[in-house]
């Protein structure tokens, strides 16, 4: 294997809903939010500083010929639904804020097909639809994908794949044939001794990523 291909793609969806709760209060819930806010936002921009989006990129991409530089594509959406999908302006902007999240709107029939759309065209049509199903009671879609293709630092030697035992999650074992590496990296301890961060240089980082 000469190249790294890497797509994630995830959709949530939300309701509205009625309550007492105060909307001001902070909850350990809102501090975690606030925490993954920052930290994808911190993560994105670090990621972008080496590889600038290229939506046209997306337009002629192959997974079977991977580009040269590396692609990386982020993209964030939150698609509202319906003709009153009451979500406040405050929501929006955090969402772009934090997330560069663009905001679109969609009719209750027409937001599956619009979500399909994204989904194929800002994973370079790896992922074919979105996996949320549309209901009466859906109001707003927050639609994330990431698109990562790159080649190997250095191509791995396909003489170095052998077959070994492959433990199972119910314990049992299989056969597999593995891919085998040595390297060395400097790294820094957490707690319990336990690695929690490596460095490598910057040409390495596909070979670290598996």
């Amino acid at each position: 294997m000469n190249a790294l291909l890497g797509v994630v793609g995830s959709d949530d969806s939300s309701a509205t809903s009625t309550g007492d709760a105060d909307p001001t209060a902070a909850s350990p819930a809102a501090n975690a939010g606030t925490i993954r806010d920052t930290t994808w936002s911190a993560l994105q921009n670090e990621l972008l500083v080496y590889y600038e989006p290229d939506e046209k990129a997306l337009d002629n991409f192959n997974p079977k010929m991977i580009p040269e530089p590396p692609l990386l594509h982020i993209a964030n959406r939150v698609l509202l639904v319906g003709d009153n999908p009451g979500v406040e302006q405050s929501y929006l902007d955090a969402a772009r804020e934090w997330y560069a999240a663009t905001t679109e709107h969609s009719t209750q029939d027409r937001a599956k097909a619009t979500l399909d759309a994204w989904a194929e065209h800002h994973t370079g049509g790896l992922i074919k639809s979105s996996g949320i199903e549309i209901t009466e009671d859906t109001r707003l879609v927050l639609q994330n994908a990431l698109l990562f293709a790159a080649k190997w630092a250095s191509p791995f030697d396909a003489n170095d794949t052998t077959e070994q035992d492959f433990t199972l999650a119910d314990g049992s074992t299989v056969t597999a044939r593995l891919m085998h590496e040595d390297f060395f990296l400097p790294y820094v301890q957490g707690e319990a001794g336990r690695p929690c961060a490596c460095s490598t240089p910057r040409a390495a980082v596909e070979r670290f990523w598996t």
